[in-house]
């Protein structure tokens, strides 16, 4: 077991040199130029890709053509030359003026869309400018969007502001942080009762269904509040921290693969990273806005309602306590963190548990 510790030791500091090495050149290529990593990386416009085309790393720029799909990371993206599969892109500044035949799935902090897109459009953004035209739908989550292009389908999305100077062919279903389609924002008793309603709903289909769970997670809060709280720490960091690990692992290996000639690896390590992302997303918003606050809203109605009060009306008290300290500004946000914190832990601490006890052997 010693031999085995000290091999993996040996081989992740192989890894991490080699990646260092890897990024600390001007460009480095892979895979016959399929892959490539460096502070500066160009394509130029004399250069086709037949196939795919991955890219990572700061100032990227691409004017040449790629005929299959494009992959890139980076800190400024400039896409100049044409796509003819899909683009899946992410940095701080993203400027296409190129043409993508089809679909873009994009996050930045500034996204710049000049160039024509066969079919869909897929982005989370700062600001969001659509000028070209789209084939197909868009859905996007953005500060700021100003489309003065051509969308042959349909809108949807969230933004806090919204242009339409161009021409939308389909449906516009588009939520305004400060203005409402429809004219009056909903009052805050409304969003208040909306949010109550909906934990409800959820707490009282969890205890329906996982009660036995859903009871030990609000016995945790209130046992081991200082494990739950260290737990909880544990659970914010690791929803960063995991990903980014992840990312790293992947890229190292990536390049290990690459130069093995292993290409078809390197296509399931790219498409890994961006599932433990998405993992990593759809756990974070279960667990903070579901149930944390439901875990700590029944801790709450227990421990302030009678001994023997039914477990969906202490459910029901603690989320009415909660959300009426949510609508109070700058408390709701310690309020905010302080229920992610014990709610998270205690449901991460209960997992922990669980994998514990299930590693016990059985006496017979």
């Amino acid at each position: 077991m010693k031999r085995f510790g000290f091999v993996l030791l040996a081989l992740v500091i192989a890894l991490l040199s080699l990646g260092a090495v890897a990024l600390a050149q001007e460009e480095e290529e892979f895979l016959d130029g399929k892959l490539r990593f460096g502070d500066n990386i160009t394509v130029s416009d004399e250069e086709r890709i037949d196939g795919d085309l991955y890219l990572f790393g700061g100032d990227i720029k691409v004017d040449g053509d790629v005929a299959g799909d494009l992959v890139v990371f980076g800190g400024t993206i400039t896409i100049r030359g044409e796509v003819g599969g899909d683009l899946l892109v992410g940095a701080g500044t993203v400027e296409l003026t190129g043409a993508v035949a089809g679909d873009i799935r994009a996050g930045a902090g500034q996204l710049t869309l000049r160039g024509d897109v066969g079919e869909d459009i897929l982005a989370g953004s700062g600001q969001l400018l659509v000028d070209g035209d789209v084939g197909g739908d868009m859905v996007f989550g953005a500060g700021l969007v100003d489309i003065s292009g051509t969308v042959a389908g349909d809108v949807l999305g969230g933004a806090g502001s919204y242009t339409v100077s161009g021409t939308v062919l389909g449906t516009e279903d588009v939520t305004i942080e400060d203005i409402d389609f429809e004219g009056e924002r909903p009052s805050v008793l409304v969003r208040g009762l909306s949010r109550l309603a909906s934990l409800l709903l959820l707490g009282l289909l969890i205890m329906w269904l996982r009660r036995h769970l859903f009871d030990r997670s609000v016995e945790a809060v209130d046992s081991t509040p200082g494990p739950t709280v260290l737990w909880g720490f544990g659970f914010l960091f690791g929803l960063l921290a995991v990903p980014l690990g992840v990312t790293l692992a992947g890229v190292l290996l990536a390049i290990l693969f690459g130069w093995l000639g292993l290409g078809l690896v390197v296509g399931v390590i790219v498409v890994a990273v961006v599932l433990s992302w998405i993992l990593a997303v759809v756990m974070g918003f279960v667990v903070i806005a579901v149930l944390a606050p439901i875990t700590i809203a029944a801790w709450l109605g227990k421990r302030s309602l009678p001994e023997g009060t039914a477990g969906y009306l202490a459910l029901a008290a603690g989320l009415a306590a909660l959300v009426i300290l949510g609508l109070v500004p700058v408390l709701n946000v310690l309020v905010w963190f302080a229920v992610t914190i014990m709610g998270g832990g205690a449901w991460l601490s209960l997992i922990r548990r669980g994998r514990r006890q299930a590693t016990v052997p059985v006496e017979v």
